[in-house]
């Protein structure tokens, strides 16, 4: 009994040791599964991302932004990383970038240098600066994402100098679009200098910053497009298309793509191939203008400036999908065709103006005189009678449900709140003239204008005075 008994406490102990060790062997074998747990240097949880761009995906006709945001989202073990890839063509920093949001190796620095050469610096850029020490953000970059097209390599900013990326490993999913600024896009910081986990197909929308009328942005933009016209003695204009507020004229046009869950391996060196596309319409529109002349009484329009109404407030980056819910206004100079400028003998003018916007929405009601769907014409012209000069604005308002139904911009989704754009370039051509009589500007004491365009029997506009 006494034998069987030391065997029995052999056997114990021998399995409790085998138990530690199997232990030990599972809770090593579990901590290596997390990328958080083991030391890079040993066991690498990273690979190497490179970003280029295929820009004869699709003809667009529009020049290609000089540079774009990339956000790399994982989608388990939820991370991710912003980048800007400088995109202008046949420049030295052509496909090179800088980290926007969470650089890797200032995150990821091992507590312990692998040991061997004393822990000393091989000259390699590893981004650590002491003042901020967790992430990199756009802030400092924000106010110049780009740099300019004429400077020589040797010019060039230290921070586009990256040719590949640092990614931790795991499944993520790829966007990229156009390096807009904070004045265009109300919520850009959210997407590009935060952890926001905002990310899903239905949630990762821009939304246009917005200005009322007397804000200084939109005021700075109406003094910069009126500075030919104030220099000749005009003034400003009345709002008759109060319902919203306005987006920033100069909208650039705003591409993006995204590549679906694509799996980042450890220790790999990828490549990640964008076709951008343009989210944005480029429209035309253009007006005829009718002048009525008098031997005693002539004129000439010194400029026209427009007002439109019924663009979109939000674009989906993930889709392209355009909120139609809201809308907003945005002004902007027409040019005249044909000629340098008016003369006081001319009676037939065309005027042309060209933006880039999610797109236009036309009014639900083709009769009404304000809301979206609205093109506003400001004029401002001098006439000329009994030798004397005088300066006139005259400004009227036109529902442009019938041009923009036969320009067929947009196709409405189920839920009636979102659209897809029809295209990436459209005209619209206003069918009705704009007929404006000299004299009549004389005689009204309304010189700032009116309060709509009339149509008559031949389908003509005639300023009412």
């Amino acid at each position: 009994m006494k034998k069987m008994k030391c065997n029995i406490s052999e056997i114990i102990t021998s399995g409790m040791r085998l138990a530690v060790v199997t232990l030990v062997a599972c809770a090593t074998t579990v901590a290596c599964t997390d990328v958080e747990l083991c030391p890079e240097y040993n066991h690498p949880h990273t690979a190497k991302v490179k970003f280029v761009y295929d820009w004869d995906a699709e003809d667009t006709g529009l020049s290609r932004p000089d540079s774009m945001y990339v956000i790399a989202n994982r989608v388990i073990n939820y991370w991710k990383m912003v980048a800007a890839i400088y995109t202008e063509e046949d420049t030295p920093a052509e496909g090179k970038g800088r980290y926007v949001y969470n650089r890797l190796s200032l995150q990821e620095q091992p507590e312990t240098p692998p040991t061997g050469n004393d822990g000393d610096h091989d000259g390699t850029d590893t981004g650590v600066e002491p003042e901020n020490p967790e992430t990199d953000t756009a802030a400092d970059d924000a106010a110049s994402p780009s740099t300019r097209a004429d400077e020589s390599e040797n010019d060039l900013p230290s921070i586009y100098k990256y040719s590949d990326f640092d990614l931790k490993a795991g499944e993520y999913k790829f966007y990229t679009f156009t390096a807009v600024d904070n004045k265009s896009m109300k919520n850009l910081d959210k997407f590009i200098s935060t952890d926001d986990n905002n990310m899903t197909d239905e949630g990762f929308a821009f939304e246009y910053n917005t200005y009322n009328k007397t804000s200084p942005e939109i005021t700075d933009e109406m003094n910069r497009i009126l500075a030919p016209l104030r220099d000749k003695g005009f003034q400003g204009w009345t709002d008759f298309n109060s319902y919203s507020s306005y987006v920033l004229p100069g909208l650039c046009p705003l591409f993006i793509d995204s590549v679906n869950i694509t799996d980042i391996t450890h220790g790999g060196n990828h490549t990640i191939m964008f076709r951008p596309h343009p989210a944005t319409q480029t429209i035309t529109i253009n007006i005829k203008v009718r002048k009525v002349l008098a031997d005693d009484c002539k004129f000439k329009i010194e400029g026209i400036v427009g007002d439109v109404s019924g663009i979109p407030h939000s674009i989906n980056i993930s889709n392209g999908f355009i909120d139609i819910a809201k809308t907003n206004k945005m002004i902007f100079p027409f040019d005249i065709i044909d000629m340098a400028e008016d003369t006081e003998t001319n009676e037939y003018l065309r005027y042309t103006a060209t933006i880039n916007v999610p797109s236009i929405v036309k009014n639900s009601d083709k009769a009404a005189v304000t809301g979206p769907g609205m093109l506003q014409a400001f004029v401002y012209c001098t006439v000329y009678k009994d030798g004397k000069e005088h300066k006139r604005n005259i400004q009227g308002i036109l529902n442009m449900h019938g041009e923009l139904s036969k320009a067929n911009l947009i196709e409405i989704t189920e839920d009636g709140n979102h659209a897809r754009r029809r295209g990436k370039k459209h005209t619209i051509d206003i069918e009705s003239e704009i007929v404006i009589d000299g004299e009549k500007m004389l005689e009204s004491p309304l010189v700032d204008g009116i309060k709509g365009w009339i149509y008559n029997k031949d389908h003509d506009i005639d300023i009412e005075l």
